[in-house]
């Protein structure tokens, strides 16, 4: 995720610096950039992305964006280590996806300038940010934050600092609801062409394996009530064994050059359920119903247009379909579901 912002900054015609503990992710990040930017013809885009391992040129930045694995205590320390260098005027932003602003600005001694800024994977591809206002964040580092948006071309989607916000409140039962389906016998690959057909960016088996699964079981352990009893075993038993997806050549897919090319025991057919490409469709359609009435009646966003725009320009829900809830409510599905969601429009 974080080579993703830097390049994309980069490419937004920003001085972007990188720091990570590893020089060697440092150094994959910057090649990373260096080929996306040579394939779409910004070569001048390379003087933009500066390796900085050490941190020296932290003091100098306008904005810091945090974004390490999502762990309250590691993100804690860091992001207090980071206040006593930068400058007073500067935006302290995390990219966290799951975890509360008012802990992780509990350490802070001005959390004030602590914003959340939530980017999508790929970085390059997806529209929008969330936008997250602490209880303690001010005026100023809000509009700032989103003037900041402005310069590098994204969206912002202003949301109530709730657990998980918007886009990872359904993210999470949609994933978990797509491996339960493999669980039952569906072939990886099948799941994930039933939804690219229907219209989403990318299936999301295979995007558990882009964003890597230690990440994916992080967010939704973080969002679940009873993780061992709500996310099934199989992510635990890749994540132990260190099949993390594409990074590692192996998760649900294997892969050669970041690209999946041999079948795992998740691509073939198992012995259980045989499931149409429609019902496919369908059930995954509607986590992100259930998770819609709790998000409104949240107030984490203000109504269900904002709702389906944000998962339309977040999650890659296909455009034609005017969002979860539209499409629900012109297909005729789900309708207790759909009443339950209107009923917030009366509060």
């Amino acid at each position: 995720m974080g080579r993703g912002i830097a390049t994309w900054c980069a490419l937004k015609g920003i001085r972007v610096t990188l720091q990570d503990i590893s020089e060697e992710t440092v150094q994959s990040a910057i090649e990373f950039a260096r080929k996306y930017f040579r394939e779409r013809n910004h070569v001048e885009s390379e003087s933009n992305l500066i390796p900085d391992h050490d941190g020296s040129f932290i003091s100098d930045a306008d904005i810091v964006i945090e974004s390490i694995i999502e762990v309250l205590e590691a993100k804690q320390m860091l992001l207090k280590r980071i206040e006593t260098i930068i400058k007073n005027e500067t935006i302290l932003a995390t990219n966290t996806s799951s975890l509360s602003l008012k802990e992780l600005g509990s350490s802070l001694r001005n959390p004030t300038r602590l914003v959340g800024l939530h980017f999508f994977n790929p970085v390059t591809e997806m529209e929008l940010v969330e936008v997250v206002k602490g209880p303690e964040t001010s005026r100023e580092s809000l509009n700032n934050s989103l003037a900041f948006l402005g310069q590098i071309d994204k969206l912002p989607l202003q949301v109530k600092g709730s657990p998980g916000f918007l886009l990872n409140r359904t993210f999470v039962p949609y994933i978990i609801e797509a491996m339960r389906l493999l669980n039952e016998g569906a072939e990886a690959g099948f799941i994930d062409r039933a939804m690219e057909n229907f219209g989403m960016n990318v299936g999301p088996i295979i995007l558990m394996d882009t964003v890597g699964l230690e990440i994916c079981l992080q967010v939704c352990e973080n969002l679940t009530k009873n993780p061992k009893k709500e996310i099934p075993e199989l992510i635990y038993n890749l994540v132990k064994s260190g099949k993390l997806g594409q990074k590692t050549g192996e998760g649900f897919y294997r892969y050669e050059n970041n690209r999946p090319v041999e079948k795992s025991e998740y691509t073939k057919r198992k012995v259980g359920k045989e499931v149409t490409e429609s019902e496919i469709q369908n059930r995954l359609i509607k986590p992100f119903l259930i998770a819609a009435e709790s998000i409104l009646d949240e107030g984490v966003v203000s109504d269900s247009d904002l709702f389906d725009a944000g998962i339309i320009l977040g999650a890659g829900f296909p455009k034609w379909t005017g969002g979860p809830i539209n499409y629900a409510k012109q297909e005729g599905i789900y309708r207790d579901l759909i009443s339950k969601i209107d009923s917030h429009k009366t509060h």
